[in-house]
């Protein structure tokens, strides 16, 4: 008698997406890094995210506004490969 086997492989993506007031500014694309000594393209754990706001304050030498501002939230994102790193 002959037994079928189902397997089932399940690949665990990151991926990073942008959006603004409801709109996509970025599609969501895979984010990873891949070297000779590890592969962190796939099976990634999130760890750890850190926020801040940015302000950027620069003088333009035209326009209404001489003075400029901008202002962002920068996220930092820790993941953990299945190795560990």
């Amino acid at each position: 008698m002959s037994s079928l086997r189902r397997v089932l492989a399940v690949r665990l993506v990151a991926l990073f997406a942008v959006s603004r007031h409801g709109r996509t500014v970025l599609a969501p694309s895979p984010i990873g890094l891949r070297t000779t000594g590890a592969d962190l393209t796939r099976d990634l754990r999130a760890v750890d995210r850190a926020d801040r706001v940015v302000t950027e304050r620069y003088a333009m030498t035209t326009g209404k506004r001489l003075q400029r501002q901008s202002r962002m939230t920068e996220s930092t994102l820790t993941f953990a490969g299945a190795g560990g790193g």
